[in-house]
């Protein structure tokens, strides 16, 4: 559990309990004073398991984010109380694994609920350099939380670049002519590209509900850093929305190419059957065998036909080279 205090040089010294016990309150603070002394939390799930009580925030809130089962971001607004989670995703072992993030923004802080990540390593260290700014400690809850969407944010445009990145070299791959399970690797690419949209356009929705500040928990200056974050969201959407069309490309790409190397199989196909057809038809001609037939008594006979077979089989291969159908 850490806790850090927006004017209070160091939050260690005070008692835990107490100060988590503070964010149950829903009373808007009347002075700024008031706004000015606030709390961040960042909690692990079963520190928040063990300190519901003292909350005080909803049961189901409280069990979503330590039961880690919502996929995908949300955010629930109530009177004197915002209540959302965002993901964290990251590429393993070609799937996506979500760690969830829950946060709690209240009139006397902001409370984050998680297990210890990197990510949220580094918005705490974001933090504790801003706290030694007096300009923007007002704000400290909402610039935690601003943080910590930031790097979201950055992980997420790095997850869609290497994504375009894995794209555009199976593309050239597949121009070069290399034999790869193609249909898996686009089937794989179509579905996390699927994700990213879908994840995005959540996180956009989040954004513009959190904007609208329906309950008056952001200060006028923490909007704006927020709709900072909001655009980027709107960029990070579209990002993956033409990521999933270069995707749908590739499968395309991949389905005309079959075609071609079917057509020209089957031109191979045409190709050899043109240049017997005359010899089945010789076949089929001397192979008659009538009484009255000269050919077949004559003692060239054999000769010439086989000398006609191999000279018209030639002039056929000659002419389809010609017209390169072959």
């Amino acid at each position: 559990m850490q806790i850090f205090s927006t004017i209070q040089p160091d939050a260690e010294d005070l008692k835990q309990s107490e100060i988590l016990a503070l964010f149950s309150s829903r009373v808007l603070p009347s002075s700024e004073a008031e706004w000015k002394d606030r709390y961040v939390a960042v909690l692990t799930p079963e520190e928040a398991e063990q300190n519901r009580e003292r909350l005080g925030f909803p049961e189901f809130a409280v069990r979503e984010c330590t039961n880690d089962v919502i996929k995908h971001p949300k955010i629930d607004v109530f009177e004197g109380l915002t209540y959302g989670i965002l993901n964290h995703i990251s590429d393993t072992d070609n799937v996506f694994a979500t760690q969830e993030i829950a946060f709690f923004l209240t009139p006397r802080g902001l409370v984050l609920v998680s297990e210890h990540s990197d990510l949220l390593d580094k918005a705490i260290k974001s933090l504790e350099l801003e706290k030694q700014d007096t300009h923007t400690s007002v704000i400290l809850p909402e610039k935690t939380l601003f943080f910590l969407m930031e790097r979201i944010i950055i992980s997420d445009m790095a997850l869609i670049r290497n994504l375009d990145e894995t794209e555009t070299l199976l593309e050239e791959k597949l121009l070069a002519g290399e034999k790869l399970d193609y249909p898996a690797q686009v089937f794989r690419l179509r579905q996390k590209t699927l994700v990213l949209t879908q994840y995005a356009g959540l996180m956009v929705d989040l954004m513009d509900i959190l904007e609208e500040n329906d309950n008056c928990l952001l200060r006028p200056e923490a909007q704006k850093t927020f709709h900072l974050i909001s655009v980027r969201f709107d960029r990070m959407e579209r990002a993956a929305a033409t990521l999933r069309e270069s995707v749908m490309q590739l499968r395309e790409a991949y389905q005309s190419q079959v075609d071609i190397d079917a057509n020209l199989m089957m031109r191979l196909f045409t190709v050899v059957s043109t240049i017997f057809l005359p010899l089945t038809l010789v076949t089929g001609w001397f192979g008659m065998n009538f009484r009255n037939m000269p050919e077949l008594s004559w003692e060239y006979g054999y000769p010439m036909v086989a000398v006609i077979s191999v000279i018209v089989t030639i002039g056929i291969i000659w002419f389809c080279k010609k017209r390169k159908y072959l």
